[in-house]
């Protein structure tokens, strides 16, 4: 199988391409090397386990040809950090929300099965105890969590709207599958 992960050169994305290779896959790695780091993935490239593509989710062409060419897509890039998320709110808004809509349209023009992440970031600033999804305090939402909340909503509609494809979209919030809970077992 041929996975195309975008942000694949990030954390996250870069131990999927170390586990996804090990079981035997083809990756590549689209990435605009923007808080990723070409080095979480240069032992893979080395040895030709992951073509890397420098590039990024919200070009329309080179996306929809890396889907072509894709299995599945496993679409984890973003515009990510606090500061850079408060400096240029709506800038990172639409590049997030652009990305999501570029890459899963082309999941679903090609029929191919989709994944999309969020973080725990949409439950917004918290330091009292668990998290609690059912939680409506919008006044202590950072602009994180309002920017993840609003991709999580459209990668959510694409989905609706794409009825026949929308068995093919899968959604996760990272925090709450690799969180510190997770972590501590």
């Amino acid at each position: 199988m041929r996975y195309l992960i975008t942000g694949g050169a990030g954390f996250v994305g870069s131990h999927l391409s170390d586990a996804l290779t090990a079981l035997g896959h083809d990756v590549t790695v689209l990435d605009d090397l923007s808080t990723g780091r070409l080095s979480n993935i240069e032992h893979l490239r080395a040895d030709g386990r992951v073509t890397f593509v420098a590039g990024s989710a919200c070009d329309e062409l080179v996306v929809d040809e890396l889907v072509r060419e894709s299995d599945h897509v496993l679409h984890l890039a973003s515009a990510v950090g606090v500061q850079l998320v408060v400096d240029n709110p709506l800038e990172t808004l639409l590049s997030n929300v652009r990305g999501i809509d570029v890459v899963l349209g082309a999941a679903a023009r090609h029929g191919r099965r989709a994944l999309f992440t969020s973080t725990s970031e949409v439950y917004g600033k918290h330091s009292n105890g668990a998290l609690d999804e059912a939680r409506h305090d919008h006044a202590v939402l950072a602009a994180l969590a309002r920017a993840d909340r609003v991709e999580e909503a459209h990668g959510h509609d694409l989905c609706a709207l794409r009825v026949v494809a929308a068995r093919n979209r899968f959604a996760e919030r990272l925090g709450d599958r690799i969180g510190p809970a997770r972590l501590r077992r």
